[in-house]
């Protein structure tokens, strides 16, 4: 018997990221890269298009797992060795030489297939059981194995003799096979792509910085500007208003007494 544990996990991005370049997001948006074979993106898809297009363009063929077009020729025996060297290039094993590890390193670099800016992941943990089947298969109806939509298809209907859904002694007993499928916790992780530090905070924590060391403060920093420019400008404005204040005072008559 296998139980598989699912742990779910959910990421998602901040909207005041997408003015940044997916390369320094480290996402794509939905509908912000479009596919070839693929109506929605996500990484897995990305990755097996992009291999579709390597091994295309290397052997000249796809292989039959491949996404591809109608015209696009699938590869037979022939082209075995060259979908065997490039699917070295393609593994996640750190194996192969050192050609075979840069040529890896430049496709992948080459695909540019980030992560979905909102996906789902799961991680998965794997525990295998032991069980003493042939006590547990006399015990049980085979029925409770068996897909619900076997129960309804026409050739049930018509002979159910046909389809052998019992328990009877014989090879059928031990030859029972049950996968468990649990989530390990009741809740999902979630985790949001944001930005460490927007433009207003970082003015902010410089201004506390600045204020908290050398006691000055946004507000010292606007007087400074003011007494440098404005302050100045003020002064010499003042200055040429009392020159010709002092000129027109040279032209006032002074009233004639006989």
């Amino acid at each position: 018997m296998v139980v598989v544990y699912l742990t779910a996990y959910t990421t998602s991005t901040a909207d005041s990221l997408r003015d940044w370049r997916p390369v320094d997001r480290g996402c794509f948006f939905e509908n912000e890269r479009q596919l070839q074979y693929f109506k929605s993106y996500s990484q897995a898809h990305c990755d097996m298009e992009c291999r579709s297009n390597k091994t295309l363009e290397t052997c000249g063929c796809v292989s039959f797992s491949h996404p591809r077009g109608k015209n696009t020729p699938v590869c037979g025996p022939g082209k075995r060795d060259c979908l065997f060297t490039l699917s070295k290039r393609f593994s996640l094993f750190e194996n192969g030489t050192a050609q075979d590890k840069k040529l890896k390193k430049t496709n992948l670099e080459e695909c540019q297939c980030l992560p979905s800016c909102s996906e789902i992941r799961y991680d998965i943990d794997i525990v295998e059981l032991t069980r003493n089947w042939t006590k547990f298969a006399s015990k049980v109806d085979a029925t409770k194995f068996f897909d619900d939509g076997l129960l309804y298809t026409p050739d049930y209907r018509r002979d159910p003799a046909k389809i052998n859904t019992s328990l009877s002694p014989g090879e059928s007993r031990p030859n029972i096979a049950v996968l468990n499928l649990f989530f390990k916790k009741n809740t999902v992780s979630s985790v949001m792509r944001s930005p460490m530090m927007t433009f207003s905070e970082l003015v902010a924590n410089i201004g506390g910085v600045m204020s908290l060391f050398i006691g000055c403060s946004i507000v010292s920093v606007f007087e400074i500007f003011y007494f440098l420019t404005l302050r100045i400008l003020v002064n010499v404005w003042k200055q040429k208003r009392q020159k010709k204040k002092k000129k027109s005072s040279f032209f006032v008559q002074t009233p004639y007494i006989e």
